[in-house]
């Protein structure tokens, strides 16, 4: 997966480091940002839905990986802020799906409301952490 998308879709996508925060802008609009963790050499996925005016925008982050790949568990926090107010999202782990979903999330996901957003793009800092294994 990881060779798929370094070779085959260069230019979209972003890599990034586990355990470290990094900026996350997405137009809303294109509903998928790729990002690639270049030291374990894994596929994440960060998603967003909008959803009718008086709703807002749904964000939810997955990893694309085959499912016989052991790929470890990871967590993810996610915030996002505007006009001096922070929303935060901790998820205690990071879905594995063989293929991202459009459909709305039903867990693991942050909700900006519409009355935070300005604008089409989403500016939030990610960091995706890789969990100690049992």
């Amino acid at each position: 997966m990881y060779r798929h998308f370094i070779s085959d879709h260069q230019n979209k996508y972003m890599l990034f480091c586990c355990n470290i925060f990094a900026n996350v802008l997405m137009n809303i609009s294109d509903k998928i940002l790729i990002r690639v963790e270049y030291e374990v050499s894994l596929v994440f996925a960060v998603q967003c839905f909008k959803e009718p005016w008086w709703c807002g925008v749904y964000v939810t982050v997955s990893c694309i990986a085959p499912s016989f790949q052991e790929v470890g568990k990871f967590s993810y926090h996610l915030s996002y802020t505007v006009d001096g107010h922070t929303m935060t999202y901790e998820s205690p782990k990071v879905k594995k799906v063989l293929k991202v979903s459009y459909q709305i999330p039903e867990e693991s996901f942050m909700l900006i409301p519409h009355s935070l957003l300005r604008g089409e793009i989403l500016d939030m800092k990610l960091c995706i952490k890789k969990l100690k294994q049992e």
